[in-house]
C-alpha cells in the first residue's frame, strides 16, 4: 500500500528527531576518538605529556654484552669465508705496480717559479717552515708581525718551491718541499730577532736555514744568534790582523830606530856639556 503525499510530507515527530540528534552526536564522538587514537600513534606525549620515558639500564656502546649462544652460532655461520692468497705481500701491493708518469708542470707555477727564485738570490735569509693548520686570521697576524721587523712571509706550493730550487745552490732544500711548508725571507741577517719573534707564532715550527748561502740546521741557526754580528767579528779580526802586521813592524824596525836615535844624539850634542855633567853628578848627592 503506497502512502499518499500528505504523509510524505509530514514533519517528523519528537522521538525521531531525538533518535536523529543522537545518532549524530554519536558519529561525531566515533570520529573524535579514530582521530585521537591516530594522533597517538603518532605522538604519545600529547596524551599525557608529563610522562616522560626513562632508561634505567645505561647502554653499552663500548664493551657491549655478548650475545645469546644461539645467537652467536647464527652470527659466525654467517660469516664469510674468505680464502687466502698465495701470492705475497709484495705482489698484492698495488704501489709496486703504480708507474709515475712525470706531468708537465703548469705554466702558471713556472712564472712565479721565476718570481721565487729571483727572491731567493736576494735574500740574504731564508728560513724554511713548517706550517700546521691554522685560520687565516692567524695566519695574517703573523704575516703583520714579521712584515713589521722586516721579515717576509711567502705562500707557494711545493711544485712551485721545487721548480725554484731545481738546478741552485738552494737544491740541497728539496725535502723541505714534501709537505705544508712555508718560507720567511729577510734582506738583513737577523737571527737573534726572528728567533724572539718566533715564540709568539707557535703553528710555525723552524726546520733549517740559509745564511750567507751556507745551508744551516735548526741547532746551527740557535748557535748564530747568540753569536755577534758578522760585521762586527769582521772588524775584530781585521783589528787583530792589523795589530800583528803593525808589532812585526815595530820589531824589525827597532834597532834601525835605536840607531838613529844614538846618531842624531851625537850629531846633535847638547849646548852646555859641563852644567849638565855638574847637575848628573850632585843629582845623587841630594837624593842620599
Amino acid at each position: 500500500m503506497s502512502e499518499s503525499p500528505s504523509a510524505r510530507s509530514r514533519p517528523p515527530t519528537a522521538s525521531e528527531s531525538a533518535s536523529y540528534g543522537v545518532s549524530r552526536i554519536v558519529i561525531n564522538i566515533k570520529n573524535k576518538m579514530a582521530a585521537l587514537r591516530a594522533v597517538v600513534k603518532l605522538n604519545p606525549r600529547i596524551v599525557c605529556p608529563l610522562v616522560n620515558q626513562v632508561r634505567y639500564r645505561r647502554i653499552r656502546g663500548r664493551n657491549p654484552r655478548e650475545p645469546h649462544l644461539e645467537k652467536k652460532m647464527i652470527l659466525e655461520v654467517c660469516k664469510p669465508i674468505i680464502p687466502r692468497r698465495s701470492e705475497p705481500d709484495w705482489e698484492r701491493c698495488g704501489m709496486a705496480k703504480r708507474i709515475d708518469v712525470e706531468r708537465e708542470p703548469h705554466p702558471y707555477n713556472r712564472v712565479r717559479a721565476n718570481i721565487l727564485r729571483n727572491e731567493l738570490h736576494e735574500a740574504k735569509l731564508i728560513f724554511f717552515m713548517h706550517e700546521n693548520p691554522s685560520t687565516r686570521e692567524d695566519r695574517i697576524k703573523v704575516h703583520n708581525m714579521l712584515f713589521k721587523k722586516n721579515y717576509f712571509l711567502k705562500a707557494y706550493n711545493n711544485e712551485t718551491v721545487r721548480l725554484a730550487i731545481r738546478g741552485t745552490k738552494f737544491e740541497s732544500a728539496t725535502p723541505f718541499t714534501l709537505s705544508r711548508n712555508a718560507l720567511i725571507l729577510s734582506p738583513e741577517v737577523d737571527v737573534a730577532t726572528f728567533f724572539k719573534l718566533s715564540r709568539k707564532m707557535p703553528q710555525f715550527i723552524l726546520l733549517a736555514g740559509i745564511v750567507h748561502g751556507r745551508f744551516l740546521s735548526r741547532d746551527e741557526l740557535q748557535w748564530l744568534s747568540t753569536v755577534p754580528n758578522i760585521e762586527y767579528l769582521q772588524g775584530q779580526t781585521c783589528a787583530i790582523l792589523a795589530s800583528m802586521a803593525s808589532r812585526t813592524l815595530q820589531i824589525t824596525s827597532h834597532h834601525q830606530t835605536k840607531l838613529s836615535q844614538l846618531l842624531a844624539s851625537h850629531a846633535n850634542p847638547p849646548a852646555n856639556p859641563g852644567k849638565e855633567s855638574a847637575a848628573n853628578d850632585e843629582a845623587p848627592a841630594q837624593s842620599s
